[in-house]
């Protein structure tokens, strides 16, 4: 039995905020079988724990966005930083649709932020590279998602291919995607996956070259379902690195 379909991320973005005192949680429904159900984490500007979410339409989205390298590949402390705003919200969630457990916490720029995967691998059964990690920017839910530039460490690089991980709720039979930088006419070429089938919760990672200044680079991502359905097109915004 495949995971049932989880509500796309936009729908879940909430405001960030300056400390640990004053740290909200987005609105998330505890899970009502599994511990440590999602709350906030004591002392931390952070959440973490299992959740329920309703069903959904079908739909593709964005699940992690890093630079210097798509997967983490050791389960040590890892050191994530951003420069491309005063700050965002870091999300780190299974790339699969499952289990749902996810940690939200708060990551400003200039300050870097130490997060140990242990305890989530442990409680998940997952992998290292089984997670997927994004910088998001606070914001009205209804506008274009804006993605912070991640690395896994402040001295990664800060410059050349970002990796742009989407996954799907439904089988798909075609996806592609086109990026262009912000405030330029949209691209007219499109970049076809090579894959001729996408299972539902499977991953596709996208190699984007990041411009080296300006007002950041628009990706669209458009699906096509098994019965030749076109899902919604996603569309977001990876913010500029900070030199």
């Amino acid at each position: 039995m495949r995971p049932r379909a989880l509500v796309p991320l936009a729908v879940l973005l909430a405001a960030a905020s300056a400390s640990a005192a004053d740290w909200q949680c987005p609105a998330l429904s505890p899970s009502r079988s599994e511990q440590p159900v999602y709350a906030p984490v004591a002392a931390h500007a952070q959440c973490e724990g299992f959740y329920e979410q309703p069903v959904s339409v079908p739909y593709v989205e964005l699940v992690s966005l890093t630079l210097g390298a798509a997967r983490l590949e050791a389960a040590a402390p890892t050191t994530f930083a951003q420069s491309s705003a005063p700050s965002a919200r870091l999300l780190i969630q299974p790339l699969s649709g499952t289990p749902l457990y996810r940690v939200d916490a708060e990551l400003k720029s200039g300050k870097p932020t130490t997060w140990d995967p242990r305890a989530m691998l442990a409680k998940t059964h997952l992998q290292p590279g089984d997670l997927g990690f994004l910088a998001l920017m606070s914001g009205d839910a209804t506008a274009i998602l804006q993605v912070a530039p991640l690395t896994f460490a402040p001295s990664a690089s800060r410059s050349g291919a970002a990796f742009a991980t989407v996954r799907t709720s439904v089988d798909l039979s075609g996806l592609k995607w086109r990026s262009f930088e912000r405030g330029k006419p949209a691209a007219t070429a499109w970049q076809a996956s090579d894959r001729a089938l996408l299972y539902a919760w499977e991953t596709l990672s996208m190699p984007l070259a990041l411009p080296a200044a300006g007002t950041g680079l628009q990706v669209d991502v458009v699906a096509t379902d098994t019965d030749s359905h076109v899902l919604p097109m996603l569309s977001f915004v990876v913010l500029p690195v900070a030199p």
